[in-house]
This record gives C-alpha cells, sequence and structure tokens, in this order.
C-alpha cells in the first residue's frame, strides 16, 4: 500500500472510530509486545503459544492499520502445554531464519507458556551461537497487565496536574505493560555499550497519536536546528540502531519508561519523560519543549534564545490568518473533557480566534467508564474557567446543555468547532472538526496546521457552501435518532463494557 494512503488510514484509525483501541481491540500483554517489535524494521516475532494467539495477535490494538504480516507462531496444542513445545520452538525458530533472513527474531511467550518459560530460555541459548541473527524473548511478569482503570487514573493525573502555566503527567504505566516488557527484553539482551554522543538523542516513537511519523518527522526537524542530533527512533527502526541506541546521551520517552529506567541503570542513559502531546500543545509549548530538552542536555542557554527567535517569526507569519480569524465569530462544543482546558488555551491563544460560546459535554456514561469522581468533574470546571481566564476570553461558558441549546448555539455563531464526529446537531456548513487529536511538534508544522485551518474556512465561506441550510448529523452517532433498535444496541453494547471493565 502506498505510504501515504497508509498514513492516512493510520491517521484516521486513532482519531475517528477507533478512539480507544487498547479498550476494544485485541489486547493484553501480547498486543503491546507484537506492537513494539512488529514496529522494528528488520525483526520478525515469534508467538510461542496457540494458533488462535498467532492468528489474533498479527492484528493488534495498536497496528489495526498494519498487520503484522510476517509474524510467526508456534501453534501450541494442549499436549504441548503439559508436557512443553520446546521443539516446536526450536523449529519455528529455524523456519523464520530461512525465509525471511531477518536481523533479530523476538520470541514471544502467550499466557500458556508465560507461566514455566524455562524452555524458551533453553533453545534460545542452544541456537544463539549457531545463528546468522540475534534472538531475544520477552520474558513477562506473570498475571499481570496495564490496569484497565489507569486510563481513568491517568485523565484524574492530568486535570490535577493542570495549573493554566505549568503542566506535566506524572501518572506512570509500568506493571504488566507488553510493550515495557519488551522493550527491556531489548535493552537487556540487544543493545550494547557505546560511547556516549554529546547532543544526541534516541526519541520513543510510542504513544505520540495520529500523525505520528510527522509529528516525530517534525521533532527531528525542530531538534536539528538546535543542532542536536536524533540517534535512533525507537524501536521504530533497524536492529543495528537497537544495538548502537545507548550511543545518544538521552532518551526522549511518552508514557512507557520502565525501559529507560533500565537503559540508564546499565548504560547511563538519562531520560525526558514528555508525558503527552497535550503537554506542550501550541507555539508556546512546543518552545517549552526544546527548552527542556536543550536543559536535560545541558546546552539550554543556547537554545533558549533560538528559540525565541523562531516562535516569534511563527508569530509574525502567522499574521494575516489570525487577523482573517478576527471576521468570525466561534463555538466551541466537546465532549473532550480533558482536552477542553487545552482547546481553549490553544484555539484563544495560538490561531488568535475568539471564542462566544464554550459547550461542555461530558457524558455521564463516558464519566463512569474512565472512572472519573464527581471530584474530580469539580476540578476539571475549575481548570476550564481558569483557561478562560487566563487566556483573555469572553466566551459564554455553557455546561450540560440539550440539543435545542447547541442548534441555537449553531445558529447565533459563523462556525462550531467540534470534536471528530458530532453527536449533535450542527448546520452543515458551520461545523468545523477539530485538531485535538493531532497535535505537531515542531513550530513550523503548528503553523501550517493553523494555515491550513485557515484554508478550510475559506472553502467553508464560499457560496457552495453557505447555501447548505440543512441540520447536519450522523445517524450512527447522533443520539437524537429515533431509532429504538439502534439506541437499545448501543445502551447494550456500552453498559457490557463497563462490566467487562470494572468486573461488576
Amino acid at each position: 500500500m502506498d505510504d501515504n494512503l497508509r498514513e492516512y488510514y493510520k491517521a484516521l484509525y486513532f482519531t475517528d472510530f477507533n478512539s480507544s483501541p487498547h479498550d476494544y481491540g485485541y489486547s493484553g500483554k501480547l498486543s503491546g509486545a507484537m506492537y513494539a517489535i512488529g514496529e522494528i524494521k528488520d525483526a520478525v516475532p515469534i508467538i510461542h503459544g496457540s494458533a488462535g494467539c498467532g492468528f489474533h495477535y498479527k492484528y493488534v490494538c495498536r497496528r489495526g492499520y498494519l498487520p503484522a504480516y510476517n509474524a510467526q507462531c508456534t501453534e501450541l496444542e494442549e499436549e504441548d502445554i503439559i508436557f512443553g513445545g520446546e521443539e516446536k520452538l526450536r523449529a519455528a525458530i529455524i523456519k523464520t531464519v530461512e525465509k525471511y533472513s531477518p536481523s533479530m527474531i523476538a520470541v514471544i511467550p502467550a499466557t500458556s507458556v508465560d507461566m514455566t518459560y524455562a524452555e524458551v530460555d533453553s533453545v534460545i541459548k542452544s541456537l544463539s551461537n549457531t545463528m546468522s541473527c540475534k534472538i531475544i524473548a520477552v520474558n513477562s511478569e506473570k498475571f499481570s497487565h496495564v490496569d484497565k482503570r489507569n486510563r481513568g487514573r491517568a485523565i484524574e493525573d492530568s486535570i490535577k496536574n493542570w495549573d493554566g502555566s505549568c503542566r506535566k503527567n506524572t501518572f506512570e504505566f509500568s506493571k504488566g505493560c507488553g510493550f515495557s516488557e519488551a522493550m527491556t527484553a531489548i535493552v537487556e539482551n540487544l543493545m550494547t555499550g557505546q560511547e556516549p554522543r554529546e547532543k544526541s538523542v534516541n526519541i520513543c516513537g510510542f504513544a505520540w497519536g495520529a500523525g505520528g511519523s510527522a509529528i516525530v518527522d517534525g521533532m527531528a526537524r525542530e531538534l536539528k536546528a538546535l543542532d542536536i542530533e536524533v540517534n535512533a527512533f525507537i524501536p521504530n527502526c533497524t536492529t543495528q540502531e537497537l544495538i548502537t541506541a545507548p550511543r545518544a546521551a538521552l532518551n526522549i520517552v511518552t508514557r512507557r519508561i520502565p525501559w529507560a529506567r533500565r537503559m540508564k541503570e546499565l548504560y547511563g542513559t538519562e531520560y525526558f519523560q514528555a508525558g503527552t502531546f497535550e503537554n506542550y500543545r501550541g507555539i508556546s509549548g512546543i518552545e517549552r519543549l526544546y527548552l527542556e530538552i536543550s536543559l536535560a542536555l545541558g546546552i539550554g542557554k543556547p537554545a533558549s534564545q533560538s528559540l525565541v527567535n523562531r516562535k516569534n517569526q511563527i508569530y509574525r507569519e502567522l499574521g494575516e490568518v489570525r487577523e482573517y480569524f478576527d471576521k468570525f465569530t466561534f463555538a466551541l462544543v466537546s465532549s473532550d473533557y480533558r482536552g477542553l482546558p487545552y482547546y481553549i488555551e490553544e484555539y484563544e491563544r495560538e490561531y488568535g480566534i475568539r471564542l462566544k460560546y464554550v459547550c461542555v459535554r461530558m457524558k455521564e456514561e463516558d464519566m463512569v467508564f474512565d472512572g472519573i469522581s464527581k471530584e474530580t468533574k469539580e476540578l476539571l470546571m475549575k481548570n476550564i474557567r481558569l483557561a478562560l481566564l487566563n487566556s483573555g476570553s469572553k466566551a459564554q461558558l455553557l455546561q450540560e446543555t440539550t440539543e435545542e441549546e447547541l442548534l441555537a448555539v449553531s445558529g447565533a455563531v459563523d462556525f462550531v468547532l467540534g470534536d471528530q464526529i458530532p453527536d449533535f446537531p450542527v448546520h452543515a456548513h458551520k461545523f468545523l472538526r477539530g485538531t485535538g487529536k493531532v497535535i505537531p511538534m515542531d513550530m513550523a508544522g503548528y503553523g501550517n496546521m493553523i494555515k491550513g485551518f485557515a484554508s478550510i474556512i475559506r472553502k467553508k465561506s464560499g457560496p457552495d457552501w453557505q447555501n447548505r441550510d440543512e441540520a447536519f448529523c450522523l445517524p450512527e452517532y447522533y443520539s437524537g435518532v429515533e431509532n429504538l433498535n439502534l439506541k437499545g444496541s448501543r445502551k447494550m453494547w456500552e453498559e457490557l463494557w463497563l462490566q467487562r471493565r470494572y468486573g461488576t
């Protein structure tokens, strides 16, 4: 498939219909480990387990846009689980080397093998000196996986740490994460000690969200402007680049950090935890990100002036666009309760958009699903009010709005800024998809995103769109559709997943 088309479907996967792939896709620790190994360009994963595991985990939750086509499986049966699957594992490794000639093979034990694991080590030890490729195994924590409630805990953490000026997610996903376990196996069994290069970094490719490739490419350009070299994007690189990853002076990671901590213990490589991209939204946020990275590398002073100059240049380039936005009135309607304070600041400060209304749609079922407490909900509303105050917004804040009120808001403004898919009635020519899920991490890229947004408004301001007065909705997602079967099915689906999540 064409790379550009692949990136399109990848972005669609993260932003549209599968916004929570980790909740609904094939999950489990195998999923995280398969994602990590599947990103290595010249590696082949072997799932040491049943044929069912081998089939389903080729298509894991975070790689729904690109299955691991070359993944192999030992296809264990019941007697193999009882008496041992050593010979099947040996045969699978030999066959994989002959068929694919990989630079690395990673053996990922399924749960059925995970409890004993002994045969995995013995087979790898016996074959390592006879094979032309590296062979490692992912050694899993027994009977553990990331707690499904961690999503809610992480959201609560981000809300509590949002103070309008400096925010940092402190919640750590660690125990039972297949991605972390696979990365730790790479650190311990593949990487080798290197002489560190000053002003050199590794960037972890995990969890940058939609447009991930464009985001990290932009990061590389921004770092290059500061004379900082990107040693490797890990694990999105080759086996050899992973072996020499300790050449970097700093690892830049998002949320999964146990492997980075282990790398520091073994090779002395420091790490910088960026958390999520929401922490650095906007041109000023991007400036803060690279200043913090520069400080971690010990070059904060020279980088500081360079970043200020680049920021001012981008703001000058956006002057005309920001003036254009002043011609229109906008309403922000969102059910992304965690992101709303960020969106308010972003539209008001960075885009120069003057919001007339901010409509908060915190759906009770979403709050329950994420385990958000009443106290945290109240703190969120406080953050939203603080964001309005800090950005100088004069927007009217509306909470728990009805569909009739939202339709009235839509009629009172030129454009409605919403989430990816509207679940409320809104005039077709007025609805604009928000940019909240795609956040460039370089100043030029961010400026281009704002310019692109202005182009969309110019198009929707034209006569072809202005003549469309009908209310717009998608029946699958619009709660007002009078379809009892659809409503009943959706309600049953949500309740079943809530029970699965919390065991109620």
